[in-house]
């Protein structure tokens, strides 16, 4: 899944920059100022795109606070939220696009919409982080709403249960 989403996130980082460029030019500048802003607001996307998977699995998942578990695949080289219990595909599909769409979505179009590089590259790396989300996404979309998934304990996925 790495190198599939390695290929999508250079894809996504060559559209937006095509598109920034036709809409504001190609003038742009990076200093230390902006990295800085660019690392401390994509830390902070980071935990909220945890978050909000977190909030997908507790209101559409009717999962409790102490069902859903925060921590880091070492492995991975990622965060995750990990729901402890079952829930349904239809919640688990929407808990797993929700972050990249608050997070990464809707401020990469408005910053496109106001011409800003610092809220695109950020809006850039958490779409970019998200694609393993949409990867998965893609490959429960089959199975029906209703059946039951638990999220992997262990790995970056889920088990589904089909009666």
């Amino acid at each position: 899944m790495n190198n599939q989403a390695m290929i999508y996130s250079l894809v996504l980082v060559a559209i937006v920059f095509i598109l920034y460029i036709l809409i504001w030019g190609s003038t742009f500048s990076f200093g230390w100022g902006l990295l800085l802003k660019f690392y401390i607001g994509y830390m902070i996307g980071i935990i909220l795109h945890e978050l909000i998977h977190a909030i997908g699995f507790i209101v559409f998942g009717k999962a409790k606070l102490s069902e859903v578990k925060f921590g880091f695949m070492l492995k991975h080289l990622t965060p995750y939220a990990h729901c402890k219990v079952p829930i349904t595909v239809k919640s688990y599909k929407i808990a797993l696009l929700l972050p990249v769409i608050v997070t990464g979505i809707i401020p990469l179009i408005w910053s496109l919409a106001i011409g800003n590089v610092l809220l695109i590259s950020i809006s850039v790396f958490l779409i970019a982080g998200g694609i393993g989300d949409w990867i998965v996404f893609r490959k429960i979309y089959k199975f029906p709403n209703e059946a039951l998934l638990e999220d992997h304990p262990d790995a970056i996925g889920c088990i589904i249960y089909q009666s």
